[in-house]
């Protein structure tokens, strides 16, 4: 995934110019005089969503306890991870002419793939591998804006916290897992567009640090030599790249646009004569929102030891955010639109790892499937409804999955594939400014083919055991910003 060039679109899209004209042939684009429209406030509580794609690093050193500190060094490494972000946020502003000052909490689920740093240490011939992947993030901040006409620049930081998942294997002879919460700080800074009585739209960027340390450690068993393994995770430092969409609760006021600040009614200004909106044109944008996929995966005996315990089938479930971007074309013939579109959006599913107990062999038997991206190439038919578009679409579909197993300690694969299938769904798109066009879908995709793997058993030659996903079906809600491309206007 190009995902620097997935993040650049997420800002460049909203600081684009603004473009309107009818372009349906032979006919001149009519014109509507505007009603005058109050002022706008920044005044008021907010409630709102967001999307984009975060990195993040960390360090961690691995240290022997004991006997096992006879056999190597400590050493350091460095973890990078990178991913798909999507949450919501709530906030409270206040305006004092031209200056904006509030307060904002937010939550955001994590969809950054699993950071596993593999090292060789060559005293031992032994592999270790360690990793710390974020799984949400969470601020309270204060915000200190200046209001350019309809527009906001803000500065804004306060304090972070983020869940985070921690893995370690430790040459094969000891392993550990453990979640915790890690705190620390953020700043960053912004731009709102209030685009429309109530509703605004910005772009973000924001820097989390983590300065604390998280320790751990595994002890070796005996029979491997006895002592312990410890690591020790340092300094993460997570950037966040975001667009949010917000909507005010003026619940005590007529008018969404009136000033309130003491003493002053809202002044009232004539909008200028706009052309009326026109579908037809080529457009391009961002989208986020989550994901949610299934499958089932069958785990078969064969070879020489084929029979030695049932078949068995696991349903496995998965769930995350998403971030990517489209391209399409719309044609419109009177109140019919027509279009075509093709997206790419990179998916944070966390690993759909499924373990099963053979009451056979007593052995832990475990296989995961993670879809790492999504992609469609789309028709669109839609009807016109004053500024909306309620549209139905549907095409081909391809999704990158990640494939893993591990059966029970005696073999384990991992491997990538590309699936392909088909998607339909249905949404509403609203022209909210002139060229700009924001909306809300939902996608379904079903992937019927099946994959197939087979892990031969290193200590039984000619003993394997056979792995056959299929039917991977994933249910997408996601919202989206797009801007029309008049080059000719």
């Amino acid at each position: 995934m190009k995902v620097d060039l997935i993040a650049a679109c997420a800002v460049g899209i909203l600081c684009t110019g603004n473009a309107l004209g009818a372009d349906l042939p032979a006919r001149p684009a009519p014109v509507y005089q505007a009603p005058p429209v109050a002022a706008p406030t920044w005044t008021g509580l907010y409630l709102g969503v967001n999307s984009g794609w975060s990195w993040a690093s960390s360090n961690v050193t691995t240290s022997p306890i004991a006997i096992a500190a006879l056999l190597f060094s400590p050493f350091k490494v460095g973890q990078d991870t990178q991913g798909p972000v999507f949450g919501g946020q709530l906030g409270y502003n206040w305006q004092a002419g031209s200056w904006v000052f509030g307060v904002e909490g937010d939550v955001d689920g994590v969809g950054t793939q699993r950071s596993v740093k593999t090292l060789f240490q060559p005293a031992t011939g032994s592999t270790f591998s360690a990793s710390a992947t974020p799984e949400w993030l969470a601020t309270v901040r204060g915000r200190v804006g200046y209001a350019w006409g309809p527009g906001l620049i803000y500065v804004t930081g306060g304090g972070a916290w983020s869940g985070i998942q921690f893995d370690t294997n430790d040459g094969g002879t000891t392993s550990g897992s453990f979640n915790t919460t890690r705190s620390g700080w953020t700043l960053g800074g912004g731009y709102e567009w209030m685009f429309a009585p109530n509703w605004m739209l910005r772009a973000e960027y924001l820097y989390y640090s983590f300065h604390s340390t998280v320790d751990s450690s595994n002890n070796v068993p005996a029979v491997f030599g006895g002592g312990a393994i410890a690591h020790s995770w340092e300094n993460m430092n997570t950037s966040v790249v975001r667009i949010g969409l917000n909507y005010k609760l003026d619940w005590g006021s007529h008018n969404a646009w009136a000033a309130d600040l003491p003493g002053h009614a809202a002044p009232y200004y004539k909008a200028p004569p706009v052309l009326a909106s026109t579908w037809t044109g080529l457009y391009l944008g961002v989208n986020g929102g989550w994901s949610w996929a299934s499958s089932n995966v069958t785990t078969t005996p064969v070879g020489l030891i084929a029979g030695a315990f049932p078949t068995f089938t696991q349903g496995q479930d998965t769930q995350g955010p998403v971030f990517g971007g489209q391209l399409g074309y719309n044609w419109q013939a009177g109140s019919w639109v027509f279009g075509v579109e093709g997206d790419v959006d990179g998916v944070g599913a966390q690993r759909s790892t499924k373990t099963f107990l053979e009451p056979v062999t007593l052995a832990q038997f475990s296989a995961s499937a993670t879809p790492e991206w999504l992609a469609t190439a789309r028709g669109r038919v839609g009807y016109v409804w004053g500024p909306g578009l309620i549209y139905v679409t549907g095409g081909g579909a391809w999704s990158g999955v990640q494939f893993d197993t591990n059966n029970g300690g005696a073999s384990s694969g991992s491997f990538n594939t590309t699936r392909s299938g088909w998607t339909i769904g249905g949404g509403y798109e609203w022209i909210f400014a002139p060229s700009w066009m924001l909306r809300a879908e939902y996608l379904y995709y079903s992937f019927h083919g099946t994959v197939d793997s087979t892990n031969g058993l290193v200590f039984v030659p000619g003993a394997a055991i056979a792995h056959s996903w299929e039917n991977m079906n994933t249910s997408v809600v996601r919202i989206g910003l797009n801007y029309k491309l008049d080059w000719w206007r």
